[in-house]
Formats: C-alpha cells, sequence, structure tokens
C-alpha cells in the first residue's frame, strides 16, 4: 500500500540538517545552530502531505 511506505536515507550531516530545516520551515541557515551526531537517527513523518519532526539526533542505539 502506497500509503504506508517507509523508506530510509542514509546521508551526510548537513543533509539531514537542511531537511530538518525544511520540515520545520526554518530558514536553511539554521542547520549551523543544532547538532546531528554520526550514525545518529532522525524521522519526518509525512501524513496526508504534511510532513512532522518525530526524532532528532537520537543515539540511544548506539550504547555507551
Amino acid at each position: 500500500d502506497e500509503r504506508n511506505r517507509q523508506t530510509v536515507l542514509v546521508s551526510h550531516e548537513i543533509v539531514v540538517k537542511l531537511i530538518v530545516a525544511h520540515v520545520l520551515g526554518a530558514p536553511y541557515s539554521v542547520y549551523r545552530r543544532f547538532e546531528v551526531a554520526n550514525a545518529s537517527l532522525s524521522e519526518v513523518r509525512i501524513t496526508d502531505g504534511r510532513m512532522k519532526l518525530i526524532t532528532l539526533n537520537d543515539t540511544a542505539h548506539l550504547g555507551d
């Protein structure tokens, strides 16, 4: 079912930051103001054409 598709994007930090800025409707220059760790997880959900940031920079899976 196309409505329940999931996509995984593996990318560099700057691309993740720019996508997050876009989802938040913030100017792209905001990317300099937050951190995205290596191997962190960020989740964007699109429902009925609306984007929502669900998770940003989650590193819980990395352990100590």
